[in-house]
């Protein structure tokens, strides 16, 4: 729980409307009891880390652990007097 010098603390500040915290719980109830008017808001940073969390664990689910490529077959030949980077330069192309 919040511990009660913070919450003595809020109910001494009437003037605070909005406070910004992460998701303890404790965190929660102790701004609950200091006063109901307070707006309690999920700060950016545990807001983000939560959502990387839910698309991370989407995207698990979805892709596979592992993507392979495979290369296409060519119909041009290779031909032995043809040197590493040529052949290079005919594959990207």
């Amino acid at each position: 729980m919040l511990f009660g010098k913070d919450t003595k603390w809020l109910k001494n500040h009437q003037n605070i409307q909005v406070v910004s915290r992460d998701g303890y719980q404790a965190f929660r109830k102790g701004i609950q009891n200091a006063s109901q008017s307070i707006l309690q808001v999920y700060d950016r940073w545990h807001f983000v880390r939560a959502v990387k969390k839910q698309i991370d664990a989407c995207l698990t689910s979805i892709l596979p652990s592992v993507i392979t490529l495979e290369k296409e077959e060519t119909d041009q030949q290779t031909f032995p007097h043809e040197t590493k980077l040529q052949r290079r330069q005919k594959e990207r192309a």
